[in-house]
């Protein structure tokens, strides 16, 4: 498609008259054509209403009340648990909140969310959770409710488990709650709370107190444990029309039976406002190392001095308890020279002319974790896109923007392609929200390994659109649930695996994917990432909302992971439920074959590299350069080899820095290698 055909798209307006919520900062409106716009984005625009419960989505289909055999030969690959319910949807639109919660210690997951007023009466402001003690294999739901007095409605609920010092016993660990508040005329204070744990009555009762009110507060993010029995969240401060730019870090310390929290200082970004006058800024969200010794806050804006209207992550960090925080830094993502070439140079248009300008910009959502060695790992899909917009049909990828040593330098890891970015616009009235990608980030309980979630089309595919991934369609409209794991102490790293594909029932159904901040251990190096994911049976998020835990089907083993090197970005390389491919794609033993292919010399490149490969018998050869996108950009071999030892000289005179990855394919095998040409 070319770029010509690109048009800013026309926003929907924010237009609603019902009674059950005001939506959040991360509700977007939706546009129609590739080019998206993220001013609905601003708070300004974003927090005009009040009490407003908008629409949209995807309209879900009604579950079958039991599988039947599909006519296409899907079966049920997936098998989640079924959770509680709440009045609407409108409890788990944000991804900066953390809304399940893990610990493998006390082998026990659970879901807070908004309270399902048809079915036990009260309000849909009213808080319950559901608790699984058997590491998410049974669960009890609806437990609750956490706010029995309601003297302010509770709307996007934060959770996490606070086990004592010596505790194993998981109903003797407490349940921590942090949630923001309606009040008149708009988001008002901070509700918070604990209790013991427990798959009955909550006794004692629990705790329940309003805090912050009159003190500007938005929509904390990130409820998160820093050293033992302090808690974290933060939050934007809001003048009522827009945010102020201020971020206000919160800390909760455990008492004998309670918490108590507190304002805990405050970041100034000196943000850019450059494009209207007002902030553009997404977030905050913040979390700790396992230890406890080093936290950072994060967010996607718009410094001064840094790239100019377009989402960037933006960190500060502590190393003293949060006693105090970094200068904020904005991570340019074009200083990452492969990854401004790759969206300039590796896409073209329908004339061969450049279909991305190459300036690297942040899609609308993102999560933050910090790793064992307290470095933070920024999960974002990274895009084309300026004045605050994303050009959703240009290529995209999922990205870990972190840091190797403690925030003196930047880099970026890529972790899997994008096909869609947002859904299309649904529902019954001309005010909408919508579905980005969901992108969620989770770590091992002592942070070696990094977990990432997200939903994501196959839009592109089903079309046969595979040497333009992302021209034609492009929106998000039927979502599946995407994994994949990173070891930060080899680099190593998994194919994305597809885990709703398939299926009879969730096939492009993985509504609004949320993933605790731990993953819960399965033994045999396996892990199981604890994820909620939304169901609407009537078609609507403003109906009552039903929720599964997938964390039993969304697992990540060691044996899976593969060094960069040997790994294929192709579409073809994507491990469907319950097969994971090799960690070359389509190896044969190279003991029993004799097959061989060599490293390619020198690599990284800045000029040509020689790339070497022996044969055991004559046979028939291509060797294949794709790009990390899985594009064909050069054929450097095509013909009958004798056997022995032969090589290729890859030309990079016309090549863009990025990664590539060469694939020799004879009559029944296919070896992989990687080659960074880095000028």
């Amino acid at each position: 498609m070319s770029m010509k055909k690109f048009t800013t798209l026309a926003l929907a307006g924010l237009v609603a008259s019902s009674v059950f919520g005001q939506q959040p900062v991360k509700t977007k409106a939706v546009a129609t054509q590739e080019q998206i716009s993220a001013t609905a984005h601003n708070v300004k625009n974003q927090m005009i209403l009040h009490d407003v419960e908008n629409l949209s989505i995807v309209r879900a289909n009604v579950l079958p009340t039991a599988p039947t055999v599909s006519p296409n030969g899907k079966i049920a690959a997936v098998s989640p648990v079924s959770l509680g319910s709440a009045s609407n949807a409108f409890t788990i639109l944000r991804q900066e909140q953390n809304q399940v919660f893990a610990d493998e210690n006390l082998d026990a997951v659970g879901f807070i969310h908004r309270n399902n007023a048809s079915v036990y009466g009260g309000s849909s402001g009213n808080v319950r959770y559901d608790l699984s003690i058997d590491g998410g294999t049974t669960f009890t739901n609806d437990i609750g409710t956490l706010n029995p007095t309601l003297s302010l409605p509770a709307r996007y609920p934060n959770a996490a488990i606070y086990n004592p010092t010596n505790n194993t016993n998981p109903l003797a660990a407490w349940l921590v709650t942090y949630t923001p508040t309606l009040g008149t005329p708009t988001w008002d204070g901070h509700f918070n709370g604990v209790s013991l744990l427990t798959q009955g009555t909550i006794t004692p009762a629990p705790t329940e107190h309003y805090d912050f009110q009159g003190d500007s507060t938005l929509l904390p993010g990130g409820l998160v444990e820093g050293v033992s029995g302090e808690f974290w969240a933060a939050d934007f401060l809001y003048d009522g029309a827009d945010i102020t730019g201020e971020i206000t870090m919160f800390k909760g310390v455990a008492g004998s039976s309670d918490m108590t929290w507190a304002h805990a200082g405050s970041l100034f970004p000196n943000h850019n406002t450059n494009f209207d006058g007002t902030v553009y800024a997404v977030g905050p969200n913040v979390s700790f190392s396992p230890d406890g010794s080093v936290g950072w806050v994060a967010w996607l804006g718009d410094l001064v001095g840094g790239r100019d209207s377009a989402y960037q992550p933006v960190f500060s960090k502590t190393t003293d308890n949060g006693a105090t925080w970094s200068t904020p830094v904005e991570m340019q993502l074009n200083s990452v020279a492969w990854v401004a070439d790759s969206l300039q140079s590796l896409w073209v248009d329908s004339l061969g002319a450049p279909a991305s300008d190459g300036r690297a910009a942040c899609a609308f959502d993102f999560d933050l974790t910090v790793d064992g060695n307290g470095n933070p790992h920024f999960a974002v899909v990274v895009c084309t896109g300026q004045d605050y917009s994303v050009q959703s049909g240009i290529a995209k990828f999922m990205a870990d923007v972190y840091s190797p040593d403690g925030g003196a330098t930047w880099d970026i890891a890529y972790i899997s392609p994008v096909l869609t970015f947002r859904t299309q616009t649904f529902g019954a009235t001309a005010s909408t929200v919508s579905m980005d990608n969901n992108t969620q980030i989770a770590r091992s309980q002592d942070g070696q390994y990094i977990f990432f979630g997200w939903a994501d089309s196959d839009t592109a595919l089903v079309t046969g659109n595979m040497n333009g991934i992302g021209f034609g369609e492009s929106a998000n409209s039927a979502p599946n649930l995407r994994v994949a794991g990173l070891n930060t102490a080899t680099w190593e790293q998994t194919y994305p695996q597809l885990v709703t594909d398939g299926d009879l029932i969730w096939e492009g159904r993985a509504l609004l994917p949320t993933m605790a901040p731990t993953a819960i251990s399965a033994g045999n190096g396996c892990f199981k990432l604890p994820i909620v994911i939304a169901e609407m049976p009537g078609a609507e998020p403003i109906d009552p909302t039903n929720f599964y835990y997938f964390g039993n089907d969304a697992t990540v083993c060691a044996q899976n992971f593969c060094s960069p090197n040997s790994m294929s970005l192709a579409w073809d390389a994507f491990a469907f439920a319950g097969a994971t491919p090799p960690c070359a794609v389509g190896v044969k033993n190279n003991v029993e074959s004799n097959v061989v292919l060599g490293n390619a010399y020198p690599n990284p490149t800045a000029n040509n590299a020689v790339i070497t490969f022996e044969l055991p018998a004559v046979n028939t050869v291509t060797i294949d350069l794709v790009n990390a996108f899985g594009q064909q950009v050069a054929v450097l071999a095509n013909g009958e080899f004798a056997a022995g030892a032969h090589k290729v000289v890859v030309n990079t005179e016309k090549l863009a820095s990025g990664v590539y990855f060469y694939s020799l394919r004879t009559n029944d095998q296919v070896l992989s290698k990687r080659l960074v040409v880095a000028k």
